[in-house]
């Protein structure tokens, strides 16, 4: 929360040890430095990522449906880690420190590279447009959560991050979801018609709840 409600800048040893109400000598008892504690809240990050991934490797369904999932496990990750964003688009990450700058691009890149495989997979099976290329499929998912925190964190985390969600991901189903799985009776088993949003727990058609007409 402190990285959320200060930025990275405020986030001193000072401000840490008050936060935990310690000292500040028995901080250092524990970290070394405020780049530690950085370096330590950016491998957080990146394992939660990777926690988002494995979910999705057992998530029953299509490559439609896992790719939903990984699009709104993301989503609630960042609900329960508002520092997220404002530790990802600091100065610290993007300027002073490369070896966070590299971390989080190793973990972007693995995040985007799954995605990319599980469009490719969706391709196979007849979920995804084969005129989409995967890459373009990735890269619009990825745009749309970074868009969205972005946002969140703007608005001082006060918009509703998971209506927006639902609402984006509806469209980037219409997009990416071949025409096929559209229809209720297809082999990829989505319905358009009467859809539970995982995280607003609305039940409406096209998920009007979320903000969708």
């Amino acid at each position: 929360m402190l990285i959320a409600n200060r930025g990275t800048r405020g986030a001193t040893t000072k401000a840490i040890a008050k936060a935990c109400g310690i000292s500040e000598g028995a901080l250092y008892r524990h970290i070394e430095s405020r780049d530690q504690l950085l370096s330590l809240r950016a491998g957080r990050i990146g394992a939660g990522l990777a926690e988002n991934l494995r979910r999705v490797e057992r998530t029953p369904g299509t490559a439609l449906d896992a790719l939903e999932a990984l699009f709104l496990d993301q989503v609630t990750f960042l609900e329960g880690h508002r520092g997220v964003p404002r530790l990802v688009f600091s100065e610290d990450v993007h300027l002073h420190r490369s070896d966070l700058r590299i971390q989080m691009a190793i973990n972007a890149e693995v995040y985007f590279g799954r995605i990319r495989v599980l469009a490719e997979a969706g391709q196979r099976t007849g979920c995804i447009r084969p005129d989409v290329h995967p890459e373009t499929v990735a890269t619009l998912l990825m745009g749309a959560i970074q868009a969205l925190a972005v946002r969140w964190s703007l608005t001082g985390f006060r918009l509703n991050l998971a209506e927006r969600a639902c609402s984006a991901w509806e469209g980037l189903r219409a997009l990416i979801a071949a025409t096929a799985a559209h229809d209720a009776h297809s082999p990829c088993g989505v319905r358009v018609q009467e859809r539970e949003c995982p995280l607003c727990n609305v039940r409406c058609g096209a998920l009007k709840g979320c903000g969708v007409s």
